[in-house]
């Protein structure tokens, strides 16, 4: 699992996601402000803010990918 930042159609960033913290509060919130920093050049640039995803990638075998979008 997870946590995928996007500007418009563009993957800028990700980060794994531990499952079992996922309750926590504010654990998806640290996440997102380090992939913010981490990321603070191109989006000095940005018109818009970006927008975040979770993503559960599962493979079913090594030819496919499924993805769920929470």
């Amino acid at each position: 699992m997870e946590l995928v930042m996007y500007f418009g159609n563009d993957c800028i960033a990700a980060s794994p996601l531990d499952v079992e913290l996922l309750s926590k509060p504010g654990y998806i919130s640290t996440i997102k402000r380090r992939l913010l920093k981490e990321n603070e050049e191109v989006l000095r640039y940005a018109d818009n803010e970006p927008d975040f995803l979770i993503l559960n990638f599962a493979f079913s075998d090594s030819s496919s990918l499924r993805s769920t979008v929470h």
